[in-house]
């Protein structure tokens, strides 16, 4: 879900557009350590430096609209401070000429002279260091003053390219700097925190007298500077500072601004520090009344009053006819991933919601129709939101059981973000519902006295689902206590695992994951019910203020109540300060405990001006917490205890320079739009992912040293892979070669056998890439590729009612537009198949191919049961377990539904091998081993490009034929004898050279 980043840009452009002191606040928050350095660095004394940050923020609350937004913030503020020190510095000078005699000189400062000498000294060191093309690009940046067109046209270069060279440069330069240079003479971190602190104070006092006094045009405010004289370096010294650390800010601030949601307490500068510290007289009433608030409700459970909150009215409204949207999921997100501070709701028949309880300050509402608002919300106000939403369109469906019949008054769940989602209406007396959605949404079901239902994923093309209530369920029912066996109202629940993760085997068509868990809060007697749970060992988890998040298992039998209590303990809290390596705090740190993204009790706080944090809410026992700042991060263990607090102070380890590269095609012409990673060992698939700019750089961070392979992609196409080192001893030239140039496509339609189009899902894949992109085919059944390389690729369509279809292989030349003959579709019919011998282990895998040996599909075990939609023909179930294989052949026939049986029986552990020789990498080994008399008794596709080109199985004793077919039109066969009592057999296939 995106979230704007709390970055100084966007601060600074708030407060010009709103005036709002919180906003000013937060953007002291994130820029004054800083600022504070730089001017500590000028002045040379603690005092000026204090006046200098107070008079250069005092000055952006009063020229706030002369700001441009299309500017950076901190090259902009770290200006405003150079301005404020070049004033102070010709103020000492006039009053030391009014003191001196008219014919006295004042002697030079030894210390000023031998410091700018020293300084001159570096920064040609630096220069020359730096080299072409960085040192002649910054010279008319910080020297002459050029921005980067103006130098892309003394150059004579692409002014792209300039931007990213000055970028790079900085960062370089920054680097490079001493470190008094960057920590401004040593201010020590408890006297850089003491000095923000009463600057902030002083600013936030003018900033709430210059906002309650707007109407009346009050003056501005006068600041009277004291200290002593400062040396000549003062006046060039300034704009170079202000570049090199300002822009080197915002450039590491916005490394990970697509990644990290904002965590922004109400006020940093007090909610984020230990009770003994939070005496700033300029703390708002309504944010320390909130803090105190919260600190006593954190030893009782209970959510602070509702005075001290805020309340949101959302009226929503759809886009495209301006009636109510009803029925639609609502999250008010005042910390966003902190669940505990989370209100919502679904909204009535009017497209109505009330959102009570809400921390006051930064809050964003969202939901899966409408984009992020944040609001500022005030305790104790009431605050209307009118909100436009937007849906893909409506989707039809029923809930059925597993005989099919209707399933009336279920409960019908959409997803919101994740494997988290609300449920928004039941089915009628007939089972149907409808319902608005957006892509990629997922719809499921529950219902009194059965199991949830599977999740499917909508697309753009979903028109119809059916959602299958397949086992029988039960409920659960109990209640939340503390230690003393008192309730804990509020408390939250979460009953069963997360799910959201894609069931294995499921088609394109199906997009099936698996169901969710449930999502509750307690009641007033910290009570709770819920209906709809799997048979079987459910764990229920709980969380709530002041304690940590615990859990419990609770045995549920089909049709039957099952009751838990949860004992909540007190919460651990970690309390500390955020260092990076020079030993300077981290301002907006994010601290959290580890976990998956949205976890139930996953706590997060984010550091403070001075670093310190304090994370609550947390288990005993090992804790693993995470840091995430701008300037890296790091993951570590603590030790925690229930009600006790833990001092860790984390010290961010200094980061690696980036990877720097460019990628162009055979032309050299530079490639735009092109995700580049690192691809872990034995993954297809990438990790962290940039996309290259309009000149083809990109910047990697975090790759470890040593040897990796990097992957070029577009439209999740592999085009390229490189062998690289880390650390680079130079920027990266990675030149696409002809072949592996997206230039070819491939189009078509999928049609019935009457010949009209059909709503269908195409994959087009090459052979050494298993992931793919998803084509979706218009209702007239056409479809078309986005551009791909040369190569041979695998086609494979599936559509509703018709199963899935493997095209084969279609090879694809340079610049080649190839339109495929109409893809006709029989209708499909279904097959039902059951385990003869009972339930198999929860999850199990049923592989089904055809007979030929071509691999369909496969699809996940209900128990003992399972069902599948297919092509007319004939095909093959087979299902392994521990030294055990059941396994039947069947026929599907249009229209009509087929019943299979499958009888486990004892199987030997077999490994076989094709050596891959000279094969070429963009091959696909078709595998398929059958019996004496021809039947096929198992198959499976191998990627020697991206796997090993081995395979284990389990086949029955006997007789075997093994045959491997490669998508280059060579094949190898070989016969071997599985012997019983023997595990673990192995042979080998030779394909013959090219």
């Amino acid at each position: 879900m995106p979230f704007p980043f709390a970055s100084p840009d966007r601060l600074l452009a708030s407060y010009r557009r709103t005036g709002d002191p919180r906003t000013l606040g937060r953007l002291f928050d994130k820029t004054a350590g800083e600022l504070l350095r730089i001017a500590a660095w000028l002045c040379g004394n603690r005092a000026d430096a204090e006046d200098l940050l107070q008079r250069t923020f005092l000055t952006v609350l009063e020229s706030r609209t002369s700001y441009d937004p299309s500017r950076r913030a901190m090259p902009w503020l770290c200006g405003v401070l150079g301005n404020h020190a070049r004033k102070l510095h010709e103020q000492r000078q006039r009053r030391a000429l009014v003191t001196l005699p008219a014919a006295e000189e004042q002697a030079p400062d030894p210390l000023a002279a031998a410091a700018a000498a020293e300084f001159a000294t570096t920064v040609a060191r630096l220069r020359a260091e730096l080299g072409p093309p960085y040192a002649e690009v910054l010279d008319l940046h910080l020297r002459d003053g050029l921005d980067a067109n103006g130098i892309a046209e003394r150059l004579g270069r692409p002014a792209g390219t300039v931007r990213t060279q000055i970028v790079r440069g900085l960062a370089l330069l920054r680097r490079r700097l001493p470190h008094g240079f960057g920590a401004g003479l040593v201010l020590g971190a408890s006297v850089q925190a003491a000095s923000l602190t009463s600057v902030r104070a002083a600013v936030m006092a003018h900033a709430s007298a210059h906002a309650n006094a707007i109407a009346s045009s009050a003056g501005a405010a006068v600041m009277t500077f004291g200290g002593i004289a400062m040396g000549k370096k003062l006046v060039w010294l300034v704009p170079i500072l202000a570049l090199v650390l300002g822009s080197g800010a915002f450039w590491w601030q916005q490394r990970n601004a697509d990644a990290i949601a904002p965590q922004e307490p109400t006020d940093p500068a007090t909610a984020t520090l230990p009770a003994d510290e939070l005496r700033s007289p300029k703390t708002t009433t309504s944010n320390a009344a909130l803090a105190a608030t919260e600190r006593a409700a954190a030893t009782t459970g209970t959510p602070p009053a509702d005075r001290d909150f805020a309340t949101v009215v959302v009226h929503l409204r759809w886009a495209d006819d301006h009636t109510p949207a009803a029925n639609v999921g609502v999250v008010a997100m005042p910390q966003p991933g902190s669940l505990l501070t989370e209100r919502e709701g679904v909204t009535d028949a009017q497209g109505r919601l009330v959102l009570e309880r809400i921390r006051p300050g930064s809050c964003w509402i969202t939901s899966s129709f409408t984009e992020v608002q944040k609001m500022e919300l005030a305790a104790a106000t009431e605050t209307t939101l009118d909100i436009e939403a937007s849906r893909v369109g409506t989707i039809s469906g029923a809930v059925v059981d597993r005989t099919q019949r209707p399933v009336p008054d279920a409960r019908l769940w959409m997803s919101a973000g994740g494997f988290r989602g609300f449920e928004v209406a039941r089915s009628d007396a007939a089972g149907r519902f409808q319902l608005p959605f957006v892509a990629m949404q997922g719809v499921g079901a529950r219902k009194t006295g059965f199991a949830p239902s599977q999740v499917v994923l909508l697309s753009n093309t979903s028109r119809e689902v059916t959602l299958v209530l397949a086992e029988a369920g039960g409920t659960i029912q109990g209640r939340v206590v503390d230690g003393n066996n008192l309730p804990v109202p509020g408390a939250r629940i979460e009953i069963g695992p997360p799910g959201g993760r894609a069931i294995p085997g499921s088609t394109l068509a199906d997009r099936l994951l698996e169901p969710t868990a449930a999502s509750l809060v307690a009641d007033d007697a910290g009570a709770f019910t819920c209906e709809g749970v799997a048979v079987g060992a459910v764990t229920v988890q709980a969380w709530a203020y002041g304690f940590g998040p615990t859990s419990a298992e609770v045995v549920v039998d089909s049709g039957r109540r099952s009751e838990v209590v949860v004992v909540l303990s007190p919460g651990a809290v970690v309390t500390g300060r955020v260092l990076d390596a020079t030993g300077l705090p981290v301002a907006g740190a994010v601290v959290a405990r580890v976990g998956r993204y949205f976890e139930f009790a996953r706590p997060r706080t984010e550091s403070g001006p001075d670093g310190v944090f304090r994370l609550e809410h947390l288990p005993s026992g090992s804790v693993t917490l995470s840091v995430d700042c701008d300037v890296g991060g790091l993951q570590e263990t603590v030790a925690t205890s229930a009600g006790s607090v833990t001092s860790w102070n984390p010290v961010i380890p200094a980061e690696s320079a980036p990877l720097h590269g460019r990628v162009i095609d055979v032309d050299g012409k530079p490639m735009p739009n092109l995700h580049v990673g690192i691809l872990p060992p034995e993954s297809p698939h990438i990790g962290a992912v940039v996309r290259t700019d309009a000149e083809g750089t990109f910047a990697l961070r975090g790759a470890d040293p040593g040897t990796h392979t990097l992957q070029i992609e577009f439209e999740r196409v592999c085009l390229a892979r490189r062998e690289i080192t880390v650390p680079a001893a130079a920027p990266l030239l990675v030149k696409l070669t002809g072949h592996e140039m997206p230039t070819s496509r491939i189009q078509g339609r999928v049609v019935d056998e009457t010949g009209a189009g059909i709503v269908a899902v195409l994959t087009i894949r090459l052979p050494n890439w298993r992931s793919a992109p998803s084509i979706d085919a218009d209702v007239d059944g056409s479809f078309g590729s986005s551009p791909l390389p040369e190569g041979r690729y695998l086609v494979e369509v599936t559509a509703r009612g018709f199963g899935t279809t493997n095209l084969g292989v279609v090879q694809l030349a340079r610049d080649e537009v190839r339109s495929l003959p109409d893809i006709v579709l029989a209708r499909a019919g279904n097959v039902d198949i059951e385990l003869a011998d009972g339930a198999s282990p929860r999850g199990a895998i049923l592989e089904i191919a055809r007979i030929d040996g071509v691999v369909t599909t496969s699809t996940l075990l209900d128990g003992n049961r399972a069902s599948a939609e297919l092509q007319p023909g004939d095909y093959l179930a087979l299902l392994h377990a521990d030294h055990a294989r059941a396994a039947t052949t069947f026929t599907v026939r249009s229209g009509e539904r087929t019943r299979a049986i499958l009888t486990f029986v004892p199987a030997i552990r077999v490994t076989l091998s094709c050596a891959r020789g000279d094969a070429d990498p963009d091959d696909l080994l078709r595998l398929a081993v059958r019996d004496a008399a021809g039947e096929l008794l198992d198959c499976v596709q191998l990627h020697p490009g991206i796997e090993p080109a081995a395979w284990t199985t389990l086949l029955p004793p006997g007789p075997c034929t093994a045959t491997v077919h490669a998508t280059n039109g060579r094949t190898a066969t070989t016969t071997f004898v599985v012997r019983s009592g023997n595990d673990d057999q192995r042979f080998a296939l030779d394909l013959p050279p090219r």
